[in-house]
Formats: C-alpha cells, sequence, structure tokens
C-alpha cells in the first residue's frame, strides 16, 4: 500500500469519526412557551441587570423573579457597546442593528449648506460620522394610535443597508403583520421594536399606557385579556445620558426605583395565570458592555405546574440568550403567527428547577461577573503575555549570541561550551514555565475566583494556580528527568484537558476565560475557540510526536505507528470538528493538514508543494462535507458548521466570511502586539535557535547563534511533530477568523517549549555539530521516558 493510499485511508476514518451526531440531550426541562394560545407580554428595561433586582430595592421585580424562569442576555450589537436604540432594533430585526439619532446632526448654517451644496467634504463626513456613531433619544412617532409613522426611519435603514449581520428590520412587524396578528408597542423603545423598514407601527400608544387600550387590542382579545397576541413596552432606560463608563451612584438608584415602579404598574393589569410576560434589559447603561437581566413568566409557572429555574439557550448552550435570540422566541410563542414566516426560535431547557429566586440570581450574578471581569481584563493579560514573550525574544538572542557568550566565558573563568549548556538549561525552565501559562488560563476556569471579594485579583490567582497545577504536571513521573520528558507530559494533558472539556463537558473552560471566550464579546459561546485551538494544535502534535518516538523506539513496523497517530489523530480531529463538541471549522482544517503532515513525515513520505496544497483542499473538502451532513439536520438542531452551509447556498456565507476577514485585519490593527508575535516566532526559531543550520543553504545566516534546535528535532517523529505544528498554525492563519492571532498565541507556547527541548542537548555538543547530525533511521530510536541528551536535567 502506497503512502498516498494509507494517508487517504486515515483521512477516511478521520471523517467519519467528524460526522455530526444529534445534539446532546439537554440536562434540564424543555421550557419553550411556543404553541401556546396565551397572549405575550415583552417589557424592556434597557440596563437592567439580575444584580440589581433585591426585595429592598425592585420589590415589584423581586416579586415577579420569585415565580419566573431567568438568564443573562448579552445585548451585543454591532458595536461592542448597544445603547437603547441598538437594542430595541435588534429586538425587532433578529439581527445585530446600528442604531442612528435620526435627528439632524448639523447647525442650522450647515443644514442650509447641504440644502444648496455648498457643504464641504470635511464638515459632511463630520456629520455622516456623527449619525453613525451617536447613541440617540428614542424619538417617539408623531400621533398615538394606529398606523403611526416613526419619521425619519429611514435613516436607520440606511444605516444598515451594508450591515454584515444580514440585517432585518422589520422582521417582527412583517411577519406578524403577514400572519394578521396584531402587535401593541407602548413607548419610544417599543415603537422602533415594532416599526416596519418603512418606520410604520400598527398600533402605538405612549409610555405609561395600560396594555390594551387599543382599539385593535380589545378587539384581537387573545384568549380573552383583552390584549393583541403580542404587546412590547418600553419601561424606561437605567443609564447615564452622556453614555461614559457608569452613571452616578445615586442616579442609577434612583433610575432603578423609577424603572421597577413603572414595570409594577404595568404587570398590575396582567394577569400571570394567563399571560406569558418577559421582562429584559435590552442595551447598556453605559460604557463598557456587560450581560443584562432575562426574567420570564409562563401560565404553566404561574399556576405551579411547572417550578420555575434558570434558562439555557440552544443558541449559547449556556444560561446566557442572545439579544438576537428574543425576536424568534417572541414570535414561536406569541398565538397565531405563522411559523413558515418566523425565524427558527431558540430553544430553551429550564434547568436547576424550584430553587429560590435568590440562589439562581446569585448564580447568574456569578457568571455576569466572571464575564465582566474577563472582559476588562483581556486587554491587560494580553500585554502581559505579549510583553513576556517580547522579553523572552530580547533575552534568548543576547544569551545565545555566540561573541556574548565568549566575552562572559572570559569574564566567569569558564569554557564557553559549558557556559552555553547553563544558559541552556536556565532559557529551559524560563520556556517550561512560561508555556504553561497560556492554559493555565483556561485551568483558572475550574476554580470559583469570581467569588473573590475582588475577582480582578482573583482571576490573576487562579491563572498563577492553574500554571503552576499543569507544571507539576510535568514531575509527576518518570518522564521528569529530561525536558523531553516533561514538554511530553504537559503536552498531553494539555490536549486531553481540551479534548475532554468541549466533549463531555460544555466548554467550561473556554466560557469566559481570558483565552476563550466571552459573553459580552458574544462572538462564540460553545466549542473550542481559535486561541484554544491554536493550544490544542501545538500540544496535540508535540504528545503525539513524543508518544510516536516512543513507539518507534520498540519496533521497527510501520503498522502500529500508522495505527497509533492515525487511532489518537483521528479521534482529535473528530472531537475538533465535531459539530456538537468542539464546532471548530478552520481548526479542524488546521489540525486535519498538520496531522496528514505528521504521519506522512513519520512514515519517511516526501512532500512537494503541490502533495502540502492537496492535504489542505482535502481537508478543506472534508470539513466542508460534515457541514453538508449537519445542514441536512433541522434548522433548530445544527451547529454553526450547517449554519454556514446554508449561507453557503443562500449567498449569505459571502457576507460572513468578508466580516471575518474584515475581523482578521482588523486584529492586526487593534492588537499589532499579538501580530508582531509571529515574525518574532519565525527569528527565534529560525535564526536564534538555529534551525536554518539544517540546510547548507541557510546555515551561514545562524553562525553567530549558538541555538542547538537541529540536533534537539534529530529524532524523525519529533521533528515531524515540529513540522506539523507549523504546519497547524500557518493554515489556521489563513482559513480562521482570527488569523494572526492563532500562530500568535500558539507561539507563546511552541517556542518557550522548543527552547526546553533545546535545554536536553549536551553541553559539549556544539553548534556545528549539530548541523551535521544524520537524521535517524527507520531503526529503534530513544524512548521517551529517556533523555535526548542522555543526562537528565
Amino acid at each position: 500500500m502506497s503512502i498516498l493510499t494509507r494517508l487517504l485511508v486515515c483521512l477516511g476514518a478521520i471523517a467519519a469519526l467528524v460526522l455530526p451526531t444529534t445534539a446532546p440531550a439537554a440536562a434540564g426541562q424543555p421550557a419553550d412557551a411556543s404553541g401556546a394560545e396565551h397572549p405575550v407580554v415583552f417589557i424592556g428595561a434597557s440596563g437592567l441587570s439580575l444584580s440589581d433586582i433585591s426585595p429592598e430595592s425592585t420589590p415589584h421585580l423581586w416579586k415577579f423573579a420569585e415565580r419566573a424562569d431567568m438568564a443573562n442576555v448579552t445585548v451585543r450589537s454591532v458595536v461592542s457597546v448597544t445603547c437603547p436604540a441598538a437594542g430595541w432594533l435588534a429586538v425587532g430585526s433578529g439581527a445585530r442593528m446600528h442604531a442612528v439619532n435620526i435627528s439632524p446632526h448639523v447647525t442650522g448654517e450647515q443644514a442650509a449648506a447641504e440644502a444648496d451644496g455648498t457643504l464641504s467634504s470635511e464638515d459632511e463626513e463630520r456629520a455622516a460620522e456623527e449619525r453613525r456613531s451617536a447613541c440617540p433619544d428614542l424619538r417617539a412617532p408623531e400621533g398615538t394610535g394606529e398606523d403611526v409613522t416613526v419619521e425619519n426611519f429611514d435613516r436607520v435603514v440606511a444605516a444598515n443597508a451594508q450591515n454584515s449581520y444580514s440585517s432585518g428590520i422589520g422582521q417582527l412587524a412583517n411577519t406578524a403583520r403577514e400572519s394578521r396578528v396584531c402587535v401593541e408597542a407602548i413607548g419610544p423603545g417599543a415603537a422602533w421594536a415594532a416599526a416596519d423598514e418603512t418606520g410604520r407601527i400598527d398600533t402605538w400608544e405612549p409610555a405609561g399606557t395600560k396594555p390594551g387600550s387599543s382599539a385593535r387590542a380589545q378587539q384581537a382579545d387573545t384568549a380573552g385579556t383583552g390584549l393583541c397576541p403580542l404587546t412590547l413596552i418600553d419601561a424606561g432606560t437605567i443609564g447615564s445620558e452622556r453614555w461614559t463608563a457608569d452613571a452616578p451612584a445615586g442616579e442609577h438608584d434612583e433610575q432603578l426605583t423609577a424603572i421597577d415602579e413603572h414595570i409594577g404598574e404595568y404587570l398590575a393589569g396582567l394577569d400571570l395565570k394567563t399571560t406569558t410576560v418577559h421582562i429584559a434589559g435590552v442595551g447598556d447603561l453605559g460604557n463598557p458592555s456587560r450581560l443584562r437581566a432575562l426574567l420570564r413568566s409562563t401560565p404553566e409557572v404561574a399556576t405551579g405546574d411547572a417550578s420555575p429555574g434558570i434558562l439555557e439557550s440552544s443558541s449559547t448552550r449556556k444560561p446566557v440568550l442572545q439579544l438576537t435570540d428574543l425576536t424568534g422566541l417572541l414570535l414561536a410563542a406569541a398565538p397565531g403567527i405563522d411559523s413558515e414566516l418566523a425565524p427558527n426560535p431558540a430553544q430553551l431547557t429550564r434547568i436547576d428547577a424550584g430553587e429560590p429566586a435568590a440562589e439562581r440570581i446569585d448564580s447568574l450574578t456569578g457568571d455576569a461577573t466572571a464575564a465582566a471581569t474577563v472582559h476588562r481584563s483581556a486587554q491587560t493579560f494580553s500585554i502581559v503575555v505579549t510583553t513576556a514573550f517580547y522579553v523572552l525574544t530580547v533575552t534568548v538572542g543576547l544569551l545565545l549570541f555566540r561573541p556574548l557568550q565568549r566575552w562572559w566565558a572570559r569574564r566567569a573563568g569558564i569554557a564557553q561550551p559549558v557556559l552555553a549548556g547553563r544558559i541552556r538549561t536556565g532559557l529551559g525552565w524560563a520556556g517550561l514555565i512560561l508555556g504553561t501559562v497560556p492554559m493555565g488560563s483556561f485551568i483558572a476556569a475550574l476554580l470559583p475566583w469570581e467569588q473573590m471579594p475582588d475577582p480582578v485579583l482573583g482571576l490573576g490567582l487562579a491563572i498563577a494556580a492553574g500554571s503552576a497545577l499543569l507544571l507539576a504536571t510535568g514531575f509527576a513521573g518518570p518522564w521528569r528527568r529530561t525536558f523531553a520528558g516533561r514538554v511530553a507530559a504537559i503536552c498531553t494533558v494539555t490536549a486531553v484537558l481540551l479534548g475532554v472539556d468541549v466533549a463531555l463537558f460544555g466548554s467550561q473552560l473556554q466560557y469566559n476565560s481570558l483565552m476563550g471566550y466571552n459573553a459580552i464579546v458574544a462572538g462564540r459561546f460553545y466549542g473550542l475557540g481559535n486561541q484554544g485551538a491554536a493550544l490544542f494544535i501545538v500540544a496535540l502534535f508535540l504528545a503525539l510526536a513524543f508518544g510516536a518516538r516512543a513507539l518507534a523506539a520498540r519496533t521497527d513496523r510501520r503498522g502500529p505507528l500508522i495505527l497509533f497517530l492515525a487511532g489518537l489523530g483521528a479521534i482529535a480531529v473528530g472531537t475538533l470538528g465535531n459539530p456538537v463538541w468542539g464546532a471548530k471549522f478552520g481548526g479542524t482544517v488546521a489540525t486535519l493538514s498538520g496531522l496528514m503532515v505528521l504521519i506522512a513525515l513519520s512514515l519517511r513520505a516526501r512532500l512537494s508543494l503541490l502533495r502540502l496544497a492537496g492535504i489542505g483542499a482535502v481537508s478543506l473538502g472534508a470539513i466542508l462535507g460534515v457541514a453538508a451532513l449537519d445542514y441536512l439536520r433541522a434548522p433548530a438542531a445544527r451547529s454553526h458548521f450547517g449554519n454556514f452551509f446554508a449561507q453557503l447556498l443562500s449567498g449569505e456565507a459571502f457576507e460572513v466570511i468578508s466580516r471575518k476577514l474584515s475581523a482578521n485585519l482588523n486584529i492586526i490593527v487593534v492588537n499589532p502586539g499579538m501580530a508582531i508575535i509571529v515574525p518574532l516566532a519565525a527569528v527565534v526559531i529560525l535564526i536564534f535557535l538555529a534551525y536554518l543550520r539544517r540546510f547548507a543553504a541557510t546555515a551561514a545566516l545562524t553562525r553567530r547563534f549558538d541555538g542547538v534546535l537541529p540536533a534537539a528535532l534529530e529524532d524523525r517523529c519529533v521533528h515531524a511533530g515540529f513540522l506539523a505544528v507549523c504546519t497547524g498554525l500557518l493554515v489556521g492563519l489563513v482559513i480562521t477568523d482570527s488569523g494572526v492571532a492563532v500562530p500568535g498565541t500558539g507561539a507563546m507556547m511552541f517556542v518557550p517549549f522548543l527552547l526546553a527541548l533545546s535545554a536536553d542537548v549536551p553541553a559539549g555538543r556544539t553548534p556545528s555539530t549539530a548541523a551535521t547530525m544524520p537524521e535517524a533511521d527507520s531503526g529503534r530510536q530513544e524512548s521517551a521516558g529517556a533523555s535526548v541528551a542522555g543526562e537528565g536535567r
């Protein structure tokens, strides 16, 4: 059987494991309110969080919460902070929205100049930018009653025309109208949610109006309640009109009290035993954004037929809903709505049913605190780890600079080879410690750091503890005698932890972690994030390489080696690519490509550029096939694999790809520190650690540095693992939406561990000797438990 045939057989086995499975059974009870004949009332209060609700400060909300399901809600819009207008637009459209001020933003003089065409291009650009960026007042319609219009609403439509989130302004209004169902809107925010693309609202009343007061509501008289099937109410806003970071405490408390009173007045006119009522924070109170509250009372809970609990959404697989989920949920619950016209709603599951409201609020508030702490600490953490990498780069360059080593050896009165060995050992220890920090930030999620009085301090201590625990695994067995053994153990634990977490525990290590994903950012909620995938690629291929080396030391046969690499590789890729588990499209292609390189090189196959391109194309084709199979499932059961394939068929995928490419390029702009890591890592590996010494044409570039990476990688399997990591990270650079963050994050673990591997090369092994070392043959090789260098350190 040829090498190519073996690779194709391995690829087929891997693809079979990646095939989508059905969604895992929910641990709680289904909690959807669809299919009922009860009217639905939605009360929005921008800025409302679960931490605001207590018996003392919000008695009406507390009384409601005691018999209500609850969850956090992420209000993320097109920009990072969601003002009330953008939040209400999202409720009405089911998509992230731009909010623009529909009042003029130019002076009278400028307006006259704009009218006659003499407004300067600079003033015109400034005015346009103000319209785009301002957080506008919620302008109420002119008049009340039936068929009223929000003036200048065309500006909102124009601002969202190029919205890459496939905006659908007026989706709620149009779906209800086509279903011949009345929607009553009360208050200015509700008007924006109930408006169609022309700004027209079927029924609108000013804030404070009792639900069911309109003629259409009384005519509809849904289930004898005197209400329209769907009622939207704007209860007001908690926040600063200055849109600064946090309103003064007194102002916030006064607003909260007023909101509670308003909501109490609306609830007093509703019978909860015959009405489904949602109360949600539909926007932020200022900058920065935070998770907001969602409370829901259904007749089955109000009558005692079911116990209230915490809601989990199928769109997030967490006790947090997206604001854009509410459109589908409201339409699905409202009687009379044609389900074929409405968007597919997220499926809700009730967990922790029967627990007291105080305990449920405490649990969800803890999640919100963790999200907020990670959100505001992410940039600081990024600066710390990137700075540490810069310092490591400079230190490696200086300490391995041979003229400096000669000077130092003369001053110290020792032989340069001895000094070089000590330097490599010191760098090895530094690399081993620093290489555990990225994964330590994930392990921190296992500790309840958010419960500390100072959550930021708690997070820092948890990362230190997680890193120490991971480092300890390198010293917990016979592998502790060498740096190679320690790296192998740490990488094995890292790969297993990341894989088991996404397969069995719902990505708890990823969620609200500094290098994972954050509910406030709302880019991803489950599966393996791009930075997690980068660490997985590094850990997986180094672990497999050392395992293959140990196996090759025990047998000359290729069969066991193929079975080992393909079997464990298939499990890893299957875990990453399964839509229910890792759900990582680009990362799966990158991992599969790296795995094919590892298998091929371990079997002594020669890989040309054409073969590498073929491996990438086949990997991409296999994942697209998985996405196509996932697409065949019911829409509500699809992962984002299947949703992407649906977008591909409808043409919307190009908008998604455009947004991903934009995000990729934006990372370079907003986080240049991460982008710089990639070329720095290349310099360290190729020049300082002297990987280029392997090749006669480039060996001269490394002559002034004392790197011994060629010697550290002289084992065929370990070298194959090194190249597999490089392949996976480079493919990740091209195909994932985080782009440069993938190799940048991977380098934070990869480069330090290469320093550790280099520390095993003995002091007597000079760079020139290392350069002439032949590749290991196919005979028995040194086992993973034995030292690469001979003597343990």
